[in-house]
């Protein structure tokens, strides 16, 4: 699971604790996080000339907050792609695994050059715009949720009647 993100003030006090020469552990404990997400902080956010600023890394951190919420998925920003996928899972009853090998070795004429991932349409199918419009019914599992990764499916008891346990038997 991961944790909140870091405050503002939390990197003022990397920034001033970077200062006084203290270890990213020593960082880590005083701030009540785990040294892994403060040198994570430093490395990700410095200035190109290597220093570490607060002020600049909350401006980065701004900006990627910004853009990962603007951003489409790639089937909703290409239409093309968008058709030729659907076409796909309608009348060939492809699976995402297969229409994205297929596209990435024999595309089309008008989608030459253009790939996807099949987790980006298993999200668009089962988050996205595909989901609203029903797509998730032409998948081979026909499941209208995402089962979590991991989990397993309930075993149903058996049928048998009077079954004797293996380790009753003669």
């Amino acid at each position: 699971m991961r944790g909140k993100e870091l405050t503002s003030r939390e990197r003022e006090r990397i920034e001033w604790y970077l200062k006084g020469n203290w270890s990213v552990r020593a960082m880590g404990r005083a701030l009540g996080r785990n040294h892994g997400v403060v040198s994570r902080e430093i490395h990700r956010n410095k200035k190109p000339g290597g220093l570490y600023s607060a002020v600049y890394a909350q401006e980065l951190c701004d900006k990627r907050r910004v853009r990962k919420g603007n951003v489409k998925r790639k089937l909703d920003r290409e239409e093309k792609l968008q058709e030729w996928v659907v076409e796909r899972l309608k009348e060939d009853h492809w699976a995402p695994d297969v229409i994205a090998g297929k596209l990435r070795l024999t595309p089309p004429p008008q989608l030459d050059g253009v790939t996807i991932s099949p987790e980006s349409i298993y999200q668009w199918l089962y988050e996205g715009e595909g989901h609203t419009h029903g797509y998730w019914q032409y998948l081979p599992t026909k499941q209208k949720k995402r089962r979590r990764r991991g989990t397993r499916k309930t075993r149903k008891k058996s049928n048998i009647p009077n079954r004797v346990s293996i380790h009753q038997r003669d």
